[in-house]
């Protein structure tokens, strides 16, 4: 069965922090002959770069990386921009296996056509799909996979959770999605301030256990904080003792100086007697002062960004907020959706569904449109940005008040707002809470999201579900995440077929 074997792996960039600190960890398949462990945490915590790791495309600093197995780690990464040859090989094999996988994943050699210039044409979630499958018929030992179901709709996201469940080997993935990590994984990794931990369980079983670590981490922390005051109170009355025992002899010398040297012989024992006993009382409690200090460090717990978001939400006094009705044409001016009928009344939270490609976006943008002819507020979440400098730029520029609210929220999303002010390189899913804390920041009556989950590192992604389930007006959601979908929205519209079904009751 192969395994992986890190022992005290360091990686840094130059004259950097650690990124990953004395990670040391062992993964197998055993029992299993299929063991899938899920890759989570913060953004820029140290995922992919864990991966990159195992796969060897980065050496680590200091310690080392063994695998037992026959073939290298293979790394399936993010980016999915160029064709590679062993996509291109895939494409065009025709063994029982590749096959196999072809039908499985809904892939047809004919999509790349000519090579690079067909794959241009595909979309993202086609290109990955392509990615993963030709991964999967190199039957590695080790499989990397990082962020697999990115650009992914829900039908293309089931096919591809059904071929890794088929996978038989070792399996590390990065996600995102929480119904991918606790359809497909088995044992956690959270990366976390240069650490891994191994948690047991999906995602759902390992937060379940890490919570419940982390609040009897809070707890010790708190009852060895409260031990080490009562212990220096006694430290600082026992030194007091010690200094009126010292005092009081020397007052009754002065006072009965003509005392018998028998007596002052006797006094001078015992004295010695009383002053060892409070030394060691002292030693006593410097000891255990020294221990409950110690055990506040060992337990103490990592800071932690986020809350409650409180919103600036100007209630609208009208009961239909937008129409769309008719025909709805793309930006090249063809009808990409017929005989739409669909209405966004004050209280509704609407979910938009439908595949890539089926004109989700467009509606959005036509209810927008209507929304603002009837003079609505809109805090809107676009799906493409403008690059992460420039979205943090923007918040930097602004006036100091309205700057301090937005980073204000930005720190309940979970991005410290100091670090984010002077980093030259924001990540996009720093720049991504960034436009998100500027919509919530608006006194606005409908919140608009498109795809507002991508780039989020998980415990964003359940930030946001928290700030969205207490969003006070209208919200207009296009996701592929069923979760957050599930847990906000109320109804639900259909895009499919170059139509729209609106007002279907969302399953619960």
């Amino acid at each position: 069965m192969p395994s992986l074997h890190l022992r005290d792996l360091c990686f840094a960039h130059i004259a950097a922090t650690p990124i990953l600190d004395a990670v040391s960890i062992d993964l197998s398949c055993d029992p299993d002959p299929t063991r899938w462990y899920g890759v989570v945490g913060p953004n820029g915590a140290g995922k992919s770069t864990l991966l990159e790791l195992i796969a060897g495309t980065l050496a680590p600093t200091s310690g080392s990386m063994t695998h037992s197995s026959d073939l290298p780690p293979l790394l399936v990464p993010q980016q999915v921009d160029g064709l590679t040859a062993d996509v291109e090989t895939f494409a065009w094999e025709w063994d029982g296996h590749a096959q196999r996988l072809r039908a499985r994943l809904e892939l047809d050699p004919d999509d790349l056509g000519d090579g690079a210039t067909g794959w241009a044409r595909l979309s993202p979630g086609q290109r990955k799909r392509w990615q993963v499958a030709a991964a999967l018929h190199a039957q590695p030992d080790v499989l990397l996979l990082d962020e697999p179901t990115n650009h992914l709709d829900g039908t293309a996201r089931d096919l591809l959770v059904d071929a890794l469940r088929a996978y038989v080997g070792l399996g590390l993935v990065v996600s995102h999605d929480r119904g991918v990590l606790d359809e497909l994984t088995s044992r956690t990794l959270w990366v976390e301030e240069g650490r891994v931990r191994v948690y047991a369980g999906n995602y759902s079983e390992a937060r379940s256990r890490r919570e419940a670590a982390r609040a009897a981490a809070q707890e010790a922390h708190a009852r060895a904080a409260s031990e080490e005051r009562r212990l220096r109170r006694a430290l600082a009355q026992v030194r007091r003792d010690r200094h009126s025992a010292d005092v009081a002899p020397r007052r009754e010398r002065r006072l009965n100086s003509k005392d018998s040297d028998l007596r002052d012989s006797g006094r001078k024992r015992a004295e010695q007697k009383a002053e060892a006993a409070l030394a060691q009382r002292v030693h006593a409690v410097n000891a255990r002062v020294d221990r409950s200090v110690a055990a506040v460090e060992n337990s103490a717990v990592e800071r932690n960004l986020g809350g409650a978001v409180r919103f600036a939400h100007t209630p609208t006094g009208h009961p239909v907020l937008a129409e769309v009705a008719g025909d709805v044409a793309h930006a090249g001016g063809d009808v990409l959706l017929s005989g739409v009928d669909v209405v966004l009344h004050r209280h509704d939270r609407v979910h938009v569904d439908g595949t890539n490609g089926a004109g989700k976006t467009t509606l959005v943008r036509q209810v927008v449109h209507s929304l603002r002819q009837h003079g609505e507020q809109v805090a809107e979440l676009p799906q493409e940005l403008a690059t992460p400098r420039d979205e943090v730029d923007a918040v930097r520029a602004m006036p100091l008040n309205e700057r301090g609210r937005v980073l204000g929220i930005v720190a309940l999303l979970g991005v410290d707002p100091e670090q984010l002010l002077v980093t030259d390189d924001p990540s996009p899913g720093e720049a991504r809470k960034v436009v998100l804390a500027r919509a919530l920041a608006t006194e606005a009556s409908v919140l608009v999201l498109d795809e507002p989950t991508n780039h989020l590192d998980l415990p964003s992604i359940e930030r946001l579900e928290e700030a969205m389930a207490g969003w006070p007006g209208a919200l207009l959601l296009v996701t592929h995440d069923r979760r957050l979908a599930d847990a906000v929205a109320t109804s639900r519209w259909v895009v499919a077929d170059g139509r729209v079904t609106s007002d279907v009751e969302r399953p619960r």
